[in-house]
């Protein structure tokens, strides 16, 4: 079989985006989600690259095409110069690998030094994309299932002691000043760390982006929590925590320990105290989101019982 990409009809985008919207709303990421919601928060996370005027310049929608017709589309993006990304695979497992050559050549030719799309469990087009490909896990979304119920009540007991050894309390208006004085530059050092191609303009373009999308009213924005972690015994500050909720589900966006007090079981007792206050909420999951480069917050999620639903994966392009 031959196939080629080609420009999606414009005649029909409005269809196209519309059923994109819907799959989106029905993602893994949206558990927790009433219709509504998930339906707002996928027009929000996709309405800049696809509003519903068409793509944005730096966004396309493509049709793979055979001699009988259309087998599916595909979105490309290009979040930097030298970086294109697949934001969105509808075809079928087994044209996956034909289609990876044609998008490589095609993006390879625009200048593209890397390919880069989000694996995700439950969508194997993704998966076979990338089979018996070389590749760099950038980020992992996980997320914790908080009905599940512990078969060993002692673990239940050691969970809740570890999460008691910690309290927190809401940032003053000083701290949240202080914490969005370097928030931006401290996540594009992490991207930066997670991709190494990743240039710092557009690391720290990408992360401005990502806070402004994400709180359109600063740090006031509903849902959004600004925590200080304390220890509690002496009431020492040893961390922060940024968590969100919305509906019934929640999100860590940022924890971290203080430097001088990591090594002390401070995250794992800060993680399961924000598991503690989701379900407190009636929350039925909480995500976040763990770089590929930290494998020692990916080994104590795993341990917590968090599990992958997609991971952001990048290939290396060879020059034309």
């Amino acid at each position: 079989m031959t196939l080629a990409l080609s420009s999606f009809p414009p005649q029909e985008y409005a269809a196209w985006r519309a059923g994109f919207l819907a799959r989106r709303a029905a993602g893994p990421r949206m558990r927790g989600l009433d219709p509504g919601l998930a339906k707002a928060r996928a027009e929000r996370n996709n309405g800049t690259l696809l509003p519903a005027a068409g793509p944005a310049p730096n966004a396309e929608v493509l049709e793979v095409m055979d001699g009988a017709g259309r087998r599916g589309t595909i979105v490309l993006f290009w979040p930097a110069s030298t970086a294109a990304q697949v934001g969105d695979l509808a075809i079928d497992p087994a044209d996956a690998a034909e289609v990876r050559e044609l998008v490589t050549a095609r993006v390879r030719v625009a200048g593209a030094e890397s390919l880069s799309l989000n694996v995700v469990a439950v969508e194997p087009a993704t998966s076979a994309f990338v089979a018996g490909q070389a590749y760099d896990v950038i980020a992992t979304q996980m997320q914790l299932d908080l009905g599940h119920v512990q078969t060993d009540d002692r673990a239940d007991d050691r969970a809740d002691d570890r999460a008691a050894r910690v309290v927190v309390r809401p940032m003053t208006a000083a701290e949240v000043a202080a914490y969005f004085a370097t928030a931006v530059e401290v996540f594009a050092e992490e991207t930066m760390a997670a991709d190494p191609l990743l240039g710092r303009e557009d690391a720290v373009e990408g992360a401005e982006r990502l806070h402004e999308q994400l709180l359109p009213q600063g740090a006031g924005t509903p849902g959004h929590d600004f925590l200080v972690a304390e220890d509690a015994g002496d009431r020492r500050r040893v961390g922060h925590l940024w968590l969100f909720h919305e509906g019934r589900a929640g999100f860590v966006y940022d924890v971290e320990v203080d430097t001088a007090e990591r090594g002390r079981g401070y995250g794992r007792a800060l993680m399961e105290l924000a598991a503690g206050r989701c379900r407190g909420l009636g929350l039925e999951v909480l995500g976040l989101n763990v770089f590929g480069h930290n494998t020692v917050a990916r080994g104590l999620y795993d341990a917590l019982g968090y599990v992958a639903v997609d991971e952001a994966v990048r290939l290396r392009l060879s020059r034309p």
